[in-house]
């Protein structure tokens, strides 16, 4: 799964999501929720302030039972996803409400191959 989303374009705030998402800024909740989710990697990079995530889990895993798993299972869940939405901003055109928009695969090489 990947998606994107924007930062609020301010230097000091990108300081402090970056760090926020460091080894040693983020809250070890994270770790619990990914784990019981069944979240086996999370990349987010970042160019100027925009932000690409990359959330990998099994093949045939229900992503709303992901979903509910990652957000059930502790309540800092919760605290920690109001807390990064003041940081994050919807990408233009997209619903206010929505922070990380799904992007669309639309180009795929693997081991020698073109996959789509």
């Amino acid at each position: 799964m990947v998606y994107t989303t924007d930062l609020v374009n301010e230097p000091d705030l990108i300081r402090a999501y970056d760090s926020l998402h460091s080894k040693a800024g983020v809250w070890p909740e994270l770790q619990k929720a990914n784990l019981a989710s069944g979240i086996h990697e999370v990349k987010i990079y970042r160019f100027d302030n925009r932000l690409f995530m990359m959330v990998t889990v099994p093949a045939d895993a229900d992503l709303s039972r992901v979903d509910s798993l990652y957000l059930g299972s502790d309540k800092k869940i919760k605290i920690w996803n109001q807390m990064m939405a003041n940081f994050q901003r919807s990408l233009p055109g997209v619903d206010t409400t929505r922070k990380w928009s799904a992007m669309e695969l639309i180009h795929h090489f693997a081991d020698g191959e073109y996959q789509q």
